[in-house]
């Protein structure tokens, strides 16, 4: 799929997709990023806004686990089908 991104959310992405594995996990699944990674990240690519980055990588953060969260309801009333 391709996409346009704006410059002013580019490093934003960026940082979003170098955070891709280190989602915290809760018995019901995926409950947000490790914020400490986050922004150990931040330090080892010079982020200088850190607050406006955040606030863009939240937004993410947050229609990311939206769609997990529906995937996984689907899937879970697959499965209650199929039994």
């Amino acid at each position: 799929v391709d996409f346009e991104v704006w410059p002013e959310h580019h490093q934003a992405l960026l940082m979003f997709l170098r955070c891709q594995t280190q989602w915290r996990m809760g018995p019901s699944g995926m409950v947000g990023l490790d914020y400490r990674v986050v922004f150990d990240l931040f330090g080892l690519y010079n982020v200088e806004d850190r607050q406006l980055v955040m606030e863009e990588v939240q937004i993410m953060e947050a229609r990311a686990l939206e769609l997990f969260n529906d995937q996984m309801a689907k899937e879970a009333k697959a499965r209650r089908r199929r039994s």
